[in-house]
């Protein structure tokens, strides 16, 4: 047995997520034990491991995944440790999982098919999405692209193709031990995920015995990173917060 002495909030970003730029020092002012997950340049293997390697027995842990970060969690929950205290899971506008794919009238169906992002992932380089293309995704004004594109930085091309090939592969049972509380958010309006999200929640529920809570928010793709903070608190209110 090991004693409990830590309450702990560890946040798996998705692709491209600046752990730097403004709303990543939002979370860290927000929360008061949080670990951002250091993930851009990593494929899914690399990602799957470092997260294993922050889950500990002494901490009471919440994890917190957000769009491609959630696939993290879900694969990562594949190879539990025996010993572990996580309390409760919480994907935010998770991306597809193996076997879940997007449709023709999904806008990054198509802007993924952009030959610059078609290069990058056959290579395995790094790459970001164009800030035309964060404006049309995000829904962001022209004139506040600047701002809101220092929250994004390169990630790997590797990573981004398992994602894609991940959606004509076979779905695979995703268990989430009982002891551990699943939460979803969807945000209403979200490109970035478009019509995927509802196809992941049901496949969770189906695995789980039901046993997914969701809540739906309006707002698109950066908003649940935007409240996270919000989100955390609706799903787990005992998580520790500043004041």
């Amino acid at each position: 047995m090991y004693p409990i002495n830590i309450l702990k909030t560890l946040f798996v970003p998705g692709l491209w997520f600046n752990p730097d730029g403004p709303i990543g020092e939002k979370l860290q002012e927000r929360f008061e034990r949080l670990t951002v997950l250091r993930h851009c340049g990593m494929d899914l293997k690399s990602r799957v491991k470092n997260l294993k390697e922050n889950i500990h027995p002494t901490d009471e842990t919440t994890i917190v995944g957000h769009s491609a970060g959630c696939v993290v969690i879900l694969e990562a929950m594949k190879e539990l440790p025996a010993e572990h205290n996580i309390k409760n899971i919480i994907l935010m506008n998770p991306a597809p999982v193996k076997g879940i794919k997007f449709g023709f009238k999904d806008e990054l169906f198509w802007k993924m098919m952009y030959p610059p992002y078609v290069a990058a992932m056959m290579f395995g380089k790094k790459f970001e999405l164009t800030p035309t293309h964060v404006g049309q995704l995000l829904s962001i004004q022209k004139e506040k692209l600047p701002a809101v594109c220092e929250n994004f930085t390169p990630d790997s091309g590797k990573f981004a193709r398992e994602l894609v090939l991940n959606q004509f592969k076979q779905k695979e049972r995703i268990t989430i031990p009982k002891n551990i509380k699943l939460s979803v958010l969807e945000s209403e309006g979200d490109m970035m995920i478009g019509s995927t999200i509802k196809q992941t929640i049901h496949h969770l529920r189906l695995h789980n015995s039901g046993r997914v809570t969701t809540t739906v928010r309006v707002g698109g793709h950066l908003w649940a990173l935007q409240n996270a903070k919000e989100v955390v608190d609706y799903f787990a209110p005992l998580q520790p917060a500043l004041s």
